[in-house]
């Protein structure tokens, strides 16, 4: 159809279509549909256009282009569709519908009586996960920030050689953090009733104010929608009362806090001088996660008393995990 006459297009640079790469051309490829369809309109004539698979060749912003293209296109004239592109299904479930062959090669047409269950069913027939959109691997350990992934990696790098420390579930998974408490909260919200049928999935809170707040307010919400979501399987907590810097031992914040007390905002002890709980600025973090990962592996390797909390959180995580994979199979 466009072999006839030179087409050039400015994207910036102004070029023949040819020169374009494959998505662009069949973007302008969809335009010309439109000025095709205006001229057969022009002369009382009706245009059916039956198109396989636009999303071909196409980048997700030129995706969101090509949508509004055919939805425009579709108003003029008749537009048939075949897709394996979610983004292209219609949200209006009336003009979805799926084929299949049946046993006997017969080819079956569905509907569906919602978008997302049209969306369902095309995830399924691709193989594809709810998961695979999070960039969430086979299994995942969610974390509240970024410095709770990078603490939980460093441990599980020095303890690979640990007697004991096997912890297959825990070592296999992606390890994801969601921005804070309440943005993991927000995620589990939002998600955690489809993930965790395709993938084990277990979320470590921290044990401060955030993160019980954050826990609370979640088994609230998955209780009242018959989901579970209890201690030690759905979900871990750090040591309790503490971020993630507290499964160090009490005895390193405190000296911590002598060298470099303007590293703290809070620190208090009981009549004892027991920690009770530590606040760091959040421009010390990393220093304080250096100090402490330094002297860590400055200790004795036969010596492994300073990781009782945190060998206890990476235990109960594996557990975790192994659960969530054993209920998955049940499904």
């Amino acid at each position: 159809m466009l072999s006839g006459f030179d087409f050039y297009l400015s994207d910036p640079y102004r070029t023949q279509l040819s020169r374009k790469g494959q998505g662009t051309q069949s973007l302008a490829f969809m335009v010309a549909l439109h000025w095709v369809t205006e001229r057969e309109f022009a002369q009382d004539k009706n245009s059916i256009w039956l198109i396989e698979e636009p999303e071909s060749f196409l980048h997700p912003e030129l995706s969101h282009s090509a949508t509004r293209l055919l939805e425009k296109l579709g108003t003029d004239a008749t537009v048939v569709m075949s897709s394996h592109s979610m983004a292209f299904v219609p949200h209006d479930p009336k003009r979805v519908v799926s084929t299949q062959l049946d046993p006997e090669g017969y080819t079956e047409i569905s509907t569906f009586a919602s978008h997302e269950k049209a969306t369902v069913a095309l995830r399924k027939g691709l193989g594809l996960r709810f998961a695979d959109y999070f960039s969430l691997g086979t299994s995942t350990v969610l974390t509240e920030g970024q410095s709770d992934s990078q603490h939980l990696r460093w441990f599980l790098m020095i303890s690979a050689d640990w007697t004991d420390c096997e912890w297959p579930e825990l070592r296999a998974p992606t390890i994801s953090d969601r921005g804070g408490a309440s943005e993991l909260a927000g995620f589990l919200r939002s998600n955690y009733e489809i993930l965790r049928k395709e993938r084990p999935t277990v979320s470590l809170f921290d044990g401060d104010d955030a993160g019980m707040k954050a826990v609370s307010g979640l088994s609230s919400y998955f209780n009242n929608m018959s989901i579970p979501f209890n201690a030690n399987r759905e979900y871990v907590y750090g040591r309790a009362g503490f971020a993630i810097e507290g499964l160090f031992p009490d005895l390193w914040i405190s000296d911590l806090r002598d060298d470099h007390p303007n590293r703290f905002t809070e620190y208090q002890e009981d009549s004892s001088g027991v920690l009770m709980r530590f606040r760091l600025k959040d421009s010390a973090k990393s220093s304080v996660a250096n100090a402490l990962k330094g002297r860590a592996e400055s200790e004795n390797p036969t010596d492994r008393k300073w990781a009782t909390h945190w060998l206890s959180t990476c235990r109960a995580l594996d557990s975790a995990l192994k659960h969530q994979a054993e209920l998955i199979a049940l499904l």
